[in-house]
């Protein structure tokens, strides 16, 4: 669903400030002869007219000749729209959003903007003005008035305002708020603030927005999840979330939206036994989109979604690998404590696991102390869909051998079969740390090297696209989904192009293929393999008539690295910077020194320096 934008008026779209204020002061002098002073005429940005002039005690015969006063002093000034306000609205609208007003002008004093708004006028689906409800805003009449008129849920709601009125209104309605602070610069430090028109575009485009999984979208939040966490299946939760599980006091489970794509998941579940503590549910963001604050802008949402609905606590549970996710959880204010019951433990946690805590009622948080969780019941059902998938590929593998040890069974140039192996298995490991789907990625680095051994049949430079009616010949073999063939067939055909070269990959499965390959091509493994292939394509170990620069750029085509030491600068020295994953980086580092350290040692003694 798209988008409902509503906006305040006075401030947000036009510049009313001064000629509201000025012209005001002078009706009131004209007809009370009282000099409003500029603190009191302030007071005006917060309170609608009628509340105004309460606050000046004017007595409703001097209202009246005000009101009319002020028709003849206001028409002195005109008022005009904000610069770039009326193109940002037009393009919120031709992006299909749904847009609107509410505004604490009443139905006659909006109608004095017709002019002004004539061509965006037609923008708005609903305009609720002050005298159409009974009580205007602060109070969320005004939004229920507008949420029943356009049938949209208050999570779509975004209300555009320029005052704290606007922003308690917006708490007070339980909807997203985005200050406009082009005039009034009173919200201009708030989290979201918006300085110009353009940047509230932006803002709006990048917002994160949840949608309630429903049997509806079902589908697509199991395609999202099991992308996250390929070895762990929602599907069981989000039903009993549909069917209301008369087991927990509350689930509520989202999908997570960015300018209406859907990047993620998350979600907050509690306990008749806890009623005060919610605890966060499959919260995940997919591979591409993360790195771009998103998933940060999804937890503090959750959060405030369980501040909303009254838990005063918020906690989550981890493992102690979790490193950058115990970051974003410390940044936000989270305090953790060591989860330790030996009654609630199994083998699926290997690792220590981490309760973390968060108090929503600005309290100091209550330690959860070990309370029982139930992590041996979770952990058996993910040891369950684990080991599925293990026996899975295990089974593909082992029918896959026979093609696979005909093709590289005669392969001396450092891409033979134990090679597979090992990248496959180091790959796996990275999929443990970094997510993926298992079964994709264990067949694609199994099969990612067929191009090398077409290039040594015929001569010349293979790409791995030019392998893939090959793979898919293979892979007709075994018992694989069509979706799985095209997801193996696009790792391997993509698995060269890496991003350091100026390439988009964003599929976590291809990006950890290329790790695992990479890490086979550095450390004591990388070497030997190295030397493998220069005696294969006659390149001699070293030629110290050219110098050594770390500084000259590798091509895969046509490479003609002079030496095998030449080759260590030129590609492997620079491959530990580039990998993909933070697991790869690691493994990557010791790798790199090792192979210095070689190179180091091989020149001393090349050189005879003893």
């Amino acid at each position: 669903m798209k988008k409902c934008i509503v906006f305040d008026v006075d401030r947000t779209m036009v510049d009313s400030y001064m000629p509201e204020l000025l012209s005001l002061q002078e009706a009131i002098e004209i007809v009370t002869g009282r000099k409003i002073n500029e603190d009191q005429l302030n007071r005006l940005t917060s309170l609608t007219t009628s509340d105004f002039f309460k606050y000046l005690k004017l007595s409703d015969e001097e209202i009246d000749l005000v009101n009319k006063e002020w028709d003849n002093t206001f028409s002195k000034y005109h008022v005009k729209c904000f610069p770039k306000i009326k193109e940002i609205i037009k393009k919120l609208f031709e992006k299909g959003n749904t847009l609107a007003i509410i505004t604490s002008r009443t139905m006659k004093e909006f109608h004095e903007l017709d002019k002004e708004l004539e061509d965006i006028l037609n923008c708005f689906k609903v305009i609720v003005t002050s005298d159409v409800i009974e009580n205007p805003k602060p109070g969320r009449e005004s939004i229920d008035y507008l949420s029943n008129k356009l049938q949209v849920n208050l999570e779509d709601i975004i209300y555009v305002g320029d005052s704290e009125i606007d922003k308690l209104f917006s708490n007070n309605c339980n909807i997203e708020f985005v200050p406009a602070c082009w005039d009034n610069k009173v919200l201009e430090n708030e989290d979201n603030a918006c300085n110009t028109p353009e940047i509230l575009m932006s803002r709006i485009n990048n917002m994160i927005r949840f949608e309630r999984i429903t049997n509806d979208n079902l589908e697509l939040a199991c395609k999202i999840q099991n992308e996250i966490f390929p070895e762990e299946d929602a599907r069981e939760n989000f039903i009993e979330q549909i069917n209301k599980d008369p087991y927990r006091k509350e689930m509520d489970y989202k999908i997570v939206y960015v300018n209406d794509e859907p990047i993620g998941v998350t979600g907050i579940y509690a306990y008749y036994e806890y009623p005060d503590d919610a605890w966060l549910g499959w919260f995940g963001i997919l591979y591409k989109y993360r790195n771009n604050g998103y998933g940060k802008a999804t937890l503090e949402k959750t959060i405030e979604l369980a501040k909303k609905k009254g838990y005063k606590n918020f906690r989550l549970y981890t493992d102690e690998y979790a490193k950058e996710a115990h970051k974003l959880y410390e940044k936000l204010g989270f305090v953790n404590e060591q989860y330790d019951r030996d009654d609630d433990k199994d083998e699926y946690f290997i690792a220590d696991v981490y309760i973390y805590s968060k108090s929503l009622i600005n309290e100091k948080v209550e330690p959860w102390n070990n309370r029982f969780l139930g992590l041996k019941e979770q952990g058996e059902k993910e040891n369950k869909y684990l080991n599925r998938s293990n026996s899975m590929l295990e089974k593909y593998i082992e029918e896959l051998k026979p093609y696979v040890i005909k093709i590289f069974n005669k392969d001396s140039s450092g891409h033979d079969i134990s090679h597979l192996i090992r990248t496959m298995n180091t790959a796996l490991y990275l999929q443990e740390k970094e997510g993926g789907d298992r079964i994709i990625i264990g067949i694609s680095a199994f099969l990612h090297d067929v191009h090398r051994i077409m290039q040594n049949e015929c001569g010349s430079f293979v790409s791995p696209k030019e392998s893939i009616p090959k793979i898919k010949k293979i892979l007709s073999n075994i018992d694989l989904t069509e979706d799985q063939v095209n997801k193996i067939c696009y790792c391997i055909e993509y698995h060269e192009e890496y991003n350091w070269n100026g390439n988009n990959v964003d599929d976590i499965n291809t990006l950890i293929l290329q790790d695992a390959d990479n890490l086979d091509a550095i450390g004591a493994i990388g070497l030997g393999r190295a030397f493998c292939y220069s005696a294969l394509h006659n390149v001699v170990m070293y030629d110290e008539s050219i110098p050594l620069n770390e500084e000259d750029n590798y091509s895969e085509i046509n490479s003609k690295d002079p030496s095998t030491i030449h080759h260590c600068y030129h590609k492997l020295f620079k491959l530990g910077d580039n990998m993909n994953t933070e697991t790869a980086k690691q493994l990557a580092k010791e790798r790199t020194v090792f192979m210095k350290e070689f190179v180091k040692e091989f020149l001393n003694e090349w050189n005879a320096n003893y």
